[in-house]
């Protein structure tokens, strides 16, 4: 990916990732922030990605790991889109 210089680059940047993607595509978005690193997110993501797999909803589901969701103390979190419902101290 080639350097940003600009904030006008960045907006270009962002409105071509949300062109691609599909706003009534159910995504769940696993924090992956410091905190809920340390919380082991990484069995969380692995939980999700497996029962998608399992159930053969690949085409259908999108799972993101996100930057901190801001709630470091409540997670991990994950959050489902475009629902946006919010889940707390997340286990697998």
């Amino acid at each position: 990916m080639p350097r940003i210089n600009s904030a006008s680059e960045l907006e270009e940047l962002r409105k071509g990732i949300l062109s691609e993607r599909d706003p009534d595509k159910p995504c769940i978005t696993i924090c992956a922030g410091m905190g809920c690193l340390g919380l082991d997110n990484g069995r969380i993501i692995s939980a999700f990605e497996e029962e998608i797999n399992k159930k053969k909803l690949k085409t259908k589901v999108d799972i993101r790991a996100t930057g901190c969701h801001g709630y470091c103390e409540k997670g991990p979190m994950v959050v489902i889109y475009p629902e946006e419902i919010c889940y707390v101290e997340v286990t697998p």
